[in-house]
């Protein structure tokens, strides 16, 4: 079964571009040819602002659907897939319901995620289109949502232990939905993913070129530290090289990328380090937090790249602990940084 990186995709949660305000005058009180001008300027003024308001109304209900499809995304490659492999680290990937041990368990999802498939789900025909992601998620869809919902059902069964007092009937009715979904799943997923990622590539040189052009340089920088910081993550996965064989990892073919990641950190930093400019594009009482996490991932992929130039792979006492606790200078350490990064963002 192939491992989608995580996060492949940042949400886009406002865009904090628009025109200046226009006043509206006070009409005039004069009569005759005076005041039928000074009306004729009110009611154009009031039909440009008006055109204005529903340019600015349009571009934000863009970004409803897209904010959409990105949640679900980002819920599929984290939830969803947490959870799936919760019930199969309990359960053989067969068939066949083989629990590994007597007793079993299995993570939940509940409503929140729920509501979060069916928010876009209303969404997948609106303005604006995406021909090819739409149509994925219209078929992804009624196989996710069956089967996130036998899933809990699981859930709670095992919470109960019910499978004692039914000698596992209702888990072996339960492991045959879900069988029958999760390798559809597997395979509808995919090509959600393939064109979640083509819409969200697209949308992010938008947003990165007006974000440049109106000068809003923190929105801008934020932005493209993530987009190379997730660059890097994928060029790792495409080497294949996991902790396992960490100090086989090629960091010469990754060091362009890298040098173009500290510039960019760097940048962003200054920018978020000047309280006029962040007042500038709305970033009121912005806490260290974001600034925080955005070193953080910085030096943990400075620590990943001083492992591997020493050729130190990771000990037994490492793995130990790697798992719970990701040890310094790994991959794993790297995609924490960074997931936490992308939250960070998310709340901006």
């Amino acid at each position: 079964m192939k491992k989608a990186v995580l996060w492949l995709t940042v949400a886009v949660l406002s865009f904090g571009i628009s025109g200046c305000d226009s006043a509206i005058p006070i009409p005039g009180l004069g009569i005759g040819k005076e005041a039928e001008e000074e009306t004729t300027k009110e009611e154009t003024t009031e039909e440009e602002t008006t055109e204005e308001e529903t340019e600015a109304g349009a571009a934000a209900d863009d970004y409803t659907k897209y904010n959409a499809y990105i949640d679900v995304n980002n819920m599929m490659l984290d939830r969803l897939d947490f959870v799936i492999g919760s019930y199969f680290d309990d359960v053989d990937f067969q068939e066949e319901f083989t629990p590994y041990e007597e007793d079993y368990w299995c993570n939940s999802l509940g409503d929140y995620y729920i509501e979060t498939i069916d928010e876009a789900y209303a969404l997948v025909d609106q303005k604006p289109e995406y021909p090819e992601l739409d149509k994925a998620y219209k078929e992804l869809y009624p196989v996710m949502r069956e089967l996130m919902e036998d899933l809990d059902a699981v859930h709670e069964y095992t919470d109960l232990k019910s499978y004692l007092d039914d000698d596992y009937a209702k888990g072996e009715e339960l492991h045959a939905a879900i069988w029958k979904n999760v390798n559809l799943y597997f395979i509808l997923s995919d090509t959600f993913y393939e064109e979640m990622n083509e819409v969200a590539d697209e949308q992010r040189e938008i947003d990165l070129a007006a974000y440049k052009e109106e000068g809003l340089m923190a929105h801008y920088y934020s932005m493209k530290v993530l987009v190379t910081a997730q660059e890097i993550q994928s060029a790792i996965y495409d080497q294949g090289v996991t902790d396992e064989n960490i100090i086989e990892l090629d960091i010469e073919a990754l060091r362009p990328l890298y040098n173009q990641f500290v510039e960019e950190v760097e940048e962003c930093l200054k920018y978020f380090n000047d309280d006029d400019q962040l007042a500038k594009e709305g970033y009121y009482g912005i806490s260290s937090i974001y600034t925080s996490a955005l070193k953080d991932t910085k030096v943990s992929l400075s620590e990943l790249f001083k492992r591997v130039e020493e050729q130190r792979p990771l000990s037994e006492v490492d793995w130990m602990s790697h798992e719970a606790i990701p040890r310094t200078g790994t991959i794993r350490e790297f995609e924490s940084e960074l997931s936490d990064l992308i939250d960070e963002y998310n709340r901006l």
